[in-house]
């Protein structure tokens, strides 16, 4: 049974962002961007709501949504399709005032025709002969540009810009042979004043190594999904509750949903496979019970799978090898794993490595970066992978799966979130910068690291390298990140073993070469030592490390601390 769609709840910073983003359009100063998330995160029913918002609350920009969700037998059907859809959303938005139409009343040139003579719109009238000009040569070139044209011929037409929504774009590499010569005719459209494209998909890591990349020449913003607060989330489990008809522990509640990532679609597959079992989950016992069926045969299982022609992962010789390899990488933790390490462990030629880690990257299960491969950090994941090895490496049946994984999950849930107290050696001083992207503002950090050095009895010469490495990495986040945002993330984190300093951006991941490669702003202190990159980093450094994240990059810099020598 498909699960229902969640209501929906919050997302007031985000409709914010898009209206904001509506207001520029319409002056002009909008742009082309991506909007990614992991899955299940609700970014298709945030965007849907704010297509309805536009659509209903001001005459500009002119909403169009489309999703690239069915098999196209080849690109002339699809530039039907998207002809007929972004058609038929442009005359009902003209129409809307009177709510004389529905896109469903127009789905067919015939109907788009009528209408359009009635309406009076002369560009309509002409794209549609385009394109059956177009089928009956079956000149498909000439289709595509016709219908990805389509959205700034009318907003010209209409004197009112076009905002195209564009969702699950991942699914063009599959959905058709040829779904990659689809995007450079978006490419030509990029950048028109009249029609502006949200490109939007999922996995993060994926489309902005692979999509964005090699479908654009030209940069595109890039801006993240966030996601739900845990009470925004707690808020629509509790719809869910009543609409499913199960009732949960509310004490509980909040736990049982930060175990799920706080992610609303992992939520709504476990509540629904859960209901036709139990009528309450109303303790942990319960819970991991539940979850854990869910996981062997039931949604959870199914969110994880990825499919292959002619059957699913797990019914394949190479299902065996997915598992494999993702547990080879689990039994590391977070640690980056080397392809070649993982060819040895799995057993698989490079090539056939290469593309076991392609399918697990395109999946969202770990992101590869120069030869290094690392899971995502997914508590839900590690526990499909655990149950899938169980079951298909090791044979378990589901009932031996349950009593040895059941117990252990409880004690988990009772424990979740629990911290053990730190013993007074071991503690650490903890906290956060936040500085925008502007000139010299790395200095702000370098004046909170002169305070902790003081506070913290460092040596001189150690906190003079932290200080070079630390403006080194701000100034490379700041020029090479990209961030949407425009701002730069410092955390510090002093125990009495080391100081550890991590410099954060939001935004498109940066190249560790181009990083080295980082110009030498001569008009601003320490210009000498600026613009060596990671090199230098890692000579004043103890331990170096670059981490590309779900939202941007995060290079993790740590000096062991050598305290200062009494003064005699």
């Amino acid at each position: 049974m498909k699960v229902p769609e969640p209501p929906f709840i919050g997302r007031q910073e985000e409709i914010l962002f898009f209206q904001r983003e509506a207001e520029r359009i319409v002056r002009g100063q909008g742009e082309d961007f991506f909007y990614l998330s992991p899955k299940g995160r609700g970014k298709t029913t945030l965007l849907l709501k704010v297509k309805d918002l536009l659509f209903w609350g001001g005459s500009e920009p002119i909403p169009v949504y489309f999703s690239f969700s069915r098999p196209y037998s080849d690109l002339l059907d699809f530039s039907e399709e998207y002809l007929v859809s972004v058609l038929s959303q442009v005359l009902v938005f003209s129409q809307k005032e009177r709510l004389a139409l529905k896109p469903e009343d127009l789905t067919s040139f015939p109907g788009l025709q009528r209408e359009a003579e009635r309406q009076g719109k002369e560009v309509t009238e002409e794209l549609i002969f385009l394109h059956q000009k177009a089928m009956v040569s079956r000149d498909y070139k000439q289709a595509l540009k016709n219908a990805v044209s389509a959205p700034a011929r009318l907003g010209r037409s209409e004197n009112k810009a076009v905002w195209v929504f564009l969702d699950h774009v991942q699914g063009v590499e599959d959905l058709f042979t040829a779904g990659r010569e689809l995007f450079p005719y978006f490419l030509e459209a990029v950048g028109s004043p009249w029609a502006y494209h949200l490109f939007s998909g999922e996995p993060p890591g994926y489309l902005k190594k692979r999509l964005a990349g090699a479908f654009f020449t030209r940069p595109i913003a890039v801006r993240d999904c966030p996601p739900w607060t845990l009470e925004e989330a707690a808020a629509w489990m509790q719809a869910l509750e009543e609409r499913f008809g199960i009732k949960l522990a509310r004490d509980l509640l909040d736990i049982w949903l930060d175990f799920l990532e706080g992610n609303p679609g992992l939520a709504a597959t476990f509540l629904n496979d859960a209901r036709w079992e139990y009528a309450e989950l109303e303790s942990h016992k319960r819970f991991a019970e539940a979850y854990l069926k869910s996981l062997i045969g039931g949604g959870l299982k199914r969110w994880f799978e990825p499919s292959f022609r002619g059957g699913s992962a797990l019914e394949a010789a190479q299902g065996r090898y997915l598992l494999k390899g993702l547990q080879v990488l689990w039994k590391k933790g977070s640690e980056p794993t080397p392809v070649e390490e993982l060819q040895r462990q799995v057993g698989l030629s490079l090539n056939g490595v290469q593309g076991l880690v392609s399918l697990m990257e395109r999946a969202g299960f770990v992101q590869e970066s120069f030869g290094m491969v690392e899971p995502v950090a997914s508590r839900v994941l590690r526990d499909w992978v655990e149950v899938q090895v169980r079951r298909w490496i090791l044979r378990e049946e589901p009932r031996r799966i349950i009593a040895a994984m059941g117990g252990r999950l409880e004690e988990e849930l009772h424990t979740y979130r629990d911290e053990e107290p730190q013993k007074e050696e071991e503690k650490a001083i903890r906290f956060t910068l936040v500085l925008p992207n502007e000139r010299d503002a790395e200095l702000v950090a370098v004046r909170a690291l002169e305070q902790i050095a003081t506070y913290s009895e460092l040596e001189a010469d150690q906190v003079e390298k932290i200080k070079m490495a630390l403006i080194e990495a701000c100034i490379n986040a700041a020029e090479h990140s990209n961030s949407y945002e425009q701002k730069i993330r410092v955390r510090f984190a002093v125990t009495p073993q080391a100081i550890e300093v991590a410099v954060e951006d939001r935004g498109k991941a940066f190249d560790p070469l181009e990083v080295q490669a980082a110009a030498v702003r001569k008009d601003a202190p320490f210009e000498q030592r600026r613009g060596r990159g990671l090199v230098l980093i890692k000579e004043w450094m103890d331990e170096v490390r670059l981490e590309n994240t779900e939202v941007g990059t995060r290079l993790v810099m740590i000096k062991k601390r050598r305290r200062k020598e009494p003064s005699s």
